[in-house]
């Protein structure tokens, strides 16, 4: 056999009949065994390119490609790994692992038997059929690949965790005290924190370990906070340094230590086990990327992320993906906590059941994406970034608990936005841009530099709004906390409670709603904009202060429902009024015995066509009481006469 058969400087492509391997979609077991003798072929002889001759190549759901090269570039040109027709639960089609290095995968079609598959012989869910399994490997890249008609997920991505040898030891809760360690590394006394009783043998590792509870679905169940601290001893237990450490990330050892002691931010451990987390050093894929792929059609998930480092997924289509559980495009979660690092950017979705879930992982950045059915963001995630993306139609929810999110640049259209913090961190919002989208978030959740456009009836509620540019028609708020901010050509209405501060208020009429109970408006600029008390509407309170006021339409600044009315305060603004109305306009006596109050105090206002400041309808019934002091009135008077000595329209001194 020539030794050069594989190499890109010889022939350049697999001599097929030399390993038993057909390329017309035949004979898979023979196929799968003679491929992964040449591909190890490949590695004894050091060969930098290997290259697979045009054609089909039946897989046996048995006995799927194995790589593990290093160095090398497997080219597919073109031609197609399909999987034969099985009624596994379980199979893949290509599996990189453990000892994989600086490997590129491309130029091919991967592709199971969704659409053949026996569903019916071995009962279940059929969720892990696999295109590409990536169990291991450093710097590997999947490039130009169509994965497409798996029974399960198109790429999974593992985290090393059924690599038992890596696990290093468990850590059973009778080996810890409550207590500290001081800076020198002796014991030391603490009613605040937990320390381990006896030290561990670090040495044994390999250089580096994780720290974590790696069972079942990993988290915090029993440390309970992400961080801990680690004291390194020599073999002497001679104290050597202190380490700042986050649970489930990599821990450099130091050179020349052997022991290491832990202390852990809680007064004890508790729980329903004897044993509270493990020291591992697993060897999941790391430093590497998915590019430029056509992930389709798959039947659960189009990418599995269920663990992995320092990974890039760039310039792929995810294309009509899901079906069955877990029925989205891309979801993130599985071995939650050790899904680390990656950058997930440029992709598409189309026509997918779901886009994108994240359900768990740590320093995740999401930049430039473009969805069509929204993203789901868990709060098991932390440190992550969605930055420039493209939400066009679903939800799109935002949940953070032991750390905040970043949300900034994104385009949200025609989206729910939701966001929940099970914790006092908040969630901010930065320079987005949001039209016909429904905003639904928790209280406290911040939003700046935004612009928020609708031409339909949207909702907004909960959210404290700065800096921000609104032109939104028609819609509904609710406990909205609005301050230097732009509103124009709004008819809103408020429910709730909600407060304005040095805005910019245009051609805009705010109105009471069933469940308002006070608006508040200090500092803000009003130009031909109203005040709006509904006759139907709850009775509510309207505090205007410090306002300049600006009114050239036939438009009353302020128009009083006269028996939903509780209170008005109108304080310390100044108003310029060139219209044929009044600045408040009292109506709706009709349906509504009047009953409320109306306090104007310190204002300066200027009419030049109408005679009165506070006018409307007669006042026949109820009470309205008014108070007037210490406003500066040109070109008019407060008040029409016809409230002067009228029983009904009580006139405070």
């Amino acid at each position: 056999m020539d030794s050069n058969i594989l190499f890109v400087n010889g022939i350049k492509e697999v001599p097929l009949a030399d390993f038993g391997i057909r390329n017309d979609g035949t004979s898979s077991e023979d196929t799968s065994a003679g491929l992964n003798k040449a591909l190890q072929f490949a590695k004894e002889q050091g060969f930098s390119r290997v290259i697979l001759p045009t054609g089909t190549y039946l897989i046996h759901e048995n006995n799927p490609v194995v790589i593990d090269l290093k160095d090398t570039v497997i080219d597919l040109n073109g031609s197609t790994l399909q999987i034969n027709t099985n009624g596994l639960e379980k199979y893949s089609i290509v599996e990189l692992r453990d000892g994989a290095e600086n490997v590129t995968l491309t130029n091919g079609i991967i592709r199971g038997d969704k659409d053949t598959h026996d569903y019916l012989t071995i009962q279940g869910g059929h969720e892990w059929g696999c295109g590409v399994i990536v169990k291991g490997g450093n710097n590997l890249q999947l490039d130009n690949l169509i994965v497409a008609n798996v029974t399960g997920y198109g790429i999974s991505i593992e985290s090393g965790l059924t690599d038992r040898t890596n696990l290093f030891y468990t850590l059973y809760t009778k080996d810890v005290t409550q207590g500290s360690i001081s800076e020198d590394g002796s014991m030391a006394e603490s009613t605040t924190t937990t320390r381990t009783s006896r030290p561990y043998d670090i040495s044994i590792c390999g250089g580096q370990f994780e720290l974590g509870y790696i069972y079942g679905y990993l988290g915090y169940p029993y440390l309970l906070n992400r961080e801990y601290s680690a004291y390194f001893y020599d073999k002497h237990m001679k104290f050597m340094q202190k380490k700042e450490c986050l649970q489930f990330r990599k821990v450099v050892i130091p050179e020349g230590a052997k022991y290491a002691h832990f202390v852990y931010p809680q007064a004890n451990i508790t729980g329903d086990r004897d044993y509270y987390a493990m020291i591992s050093n697993f060897r999941p894929p790391v430093n590497s990327t998915i590019t430029n792929c056509l992930i389709k059609e798959n039947r659960c998930l189009g990418l599995a992320v269920c663990g992995g480092q320092q990974w890039i997924i760039e310039n792929n289509v995810f294309e009509g993906n899901g079906g069955s559980a877990a029925d989205h495009a891309v979801n993130f979660e599985d071995s939650f906590e050790l899904i680390q690092d990656y950058v997930f950017r440029n992709n598409r979705f189309i026509n997918n059941n779901n886009d994108l879930v994240v359900c768990g992982g740590d320093n995740l950045v999401f930049e430039g994406n473009e969805l069509e059915k929204g993203a789901y963001f868990w709060e098991r995630t932390t440190n992550y970034k969605v930055k420039g993306n493209k939400f066009n139609g679903g939800s799109v929810v935002y949940r953070i608990k032991r750390t905040s999110c970043e949300a900034e640049e994104n385009r949200y259209v025609n989206v729910l936005l939701r966001t929940m913090a099970l914790s006092s961190l908040t969630i901010t919002l930065t320079n987005e841009d949001f039209l016909d989208t429904k905003i639904d978030v928790a209280p406290g959740t911040k939003f700046d530099n935004c612009t928020l456009r609708a031409i339909g009836n949207p909702y907004i509620k909960n959210a404290i709004m700065e800096n921000c540019k609104f032109e939104i028609a028609s819609a509904d708020t609710s406990n909205l906390v609005v301050r230097n901010s732009k509103i124009k050509g709004a008819k809103w209405f408020l429910h709730k409670a909600e407060v304005y501060e040095n805005c910019e208020i245009t051609d805009s009429i705010f109105s009471t709603h069933g469940n308002t109970t006070k608006m508040q408006f200090t500092g803000c600029r009003f130009v031909d904009s109203q005040v709006r008390y509904n006759t139907w509407a709850a009775s509510a309170e309207t505090v205007i202060e410090q306002c300049q006021v600006t009114m050239t339409t036939n438009l009353p600044l302020v128009r009083l429902s006269a028996g939903k009315t509780r209170k008005l305060i109108f304080n310390n603004n100044t108003v310029v009024n060139e219209t044929a109305k009044p600045v408040i306009e009292l109506y709706d006596t009709t349906y509504t015995v009047p009953n409320g109050t109306a306090v104007l105090k310190a204002n300066r206002i200027m009419i030049t066509n109408y005679a009165y400041v506070f006018d409307g309808v007669n006042i026949t019934q109820g009470t309205v009481n008014f108070t007037g002091r210490d406003n500066t009135i040109t070109g008019g008077e407060m008040l029409n006469p016809k409230y002067v000595g009228n029983p009904h329209f009580v006139i405070n001194p």
